[in-house]
């Protein structure tokens, strides 16, 4: 057997930019953020007919599908049955309390959508603003130029720290 290499320092420029993983051409720099386009979560809203149209469009997986539930409809593993009543019941119980989890859990998705959108708008300026100026369309302001190297002369004040 080898004996491990002591002491070898790990090659720090192992993801540095080569011919081989270099891009020929600079990619254009934006921002890759989408407003969301669910208008809500709720799923009573869902739309059949899309869902339809999905699975008549694969007939197979239509058939796989039904294969495999056909199989199982009306059919108990038993387990749960063979469990005591007092078990049984607590099982009962923490189906109660998940269906409680799944509908604050629906408010919460429901809110943090809303959210998203609502700051969303307020990005896209921003971001619009900075692929014009990384893509030299549009030079930045002397305020922005002032507020970025206050933030330079920050970021050195706490490395010397």
């Amino acid at each position: 057997m080898s004996e491990p290499i002591r002491n070898k320092k790990l090659d720090t420029l192992a993801g540095a930019p080569t011919p081989q993983n270099t891009p020929s051409t600079n990619a254009p720099i934006s921002s890759h953020a989408a407003e969301p386009k669910v208008s809500t979560i709720e799923e009573e809203r869902f739309d059949r007919a899309a869902a339809a149209s999905i699975f008549a469009s694969n007939p197979q997986l239509v058939s796989m599908i039904q294969g495999k539930l056909g199989s199982l409809v009306g059919r108990s593993s038993g387990y749960i049955e063979s469990l005591p009543a007092p078990v049984r019941r607590r099982i009962s119980g923490l189906k109660g309390v998940q269906k409680e989890h799944a509908k604050l859990e629906a408010e919460f998705q429901e809110e943090v959508l809303q959210l998203e959108k609502k700051y969303f708008a307020r990005y896209a300026p921003l971001y619009q603003k900075r692929a014009q100026i990384v893509n030299g369309v549009a030079e930045p302001t002397e305020e922005e130029v002032a507020a970025g190297k206050a933030q330079d002369d920050d970021e050195e004040e706490e490395g010397e720290g």
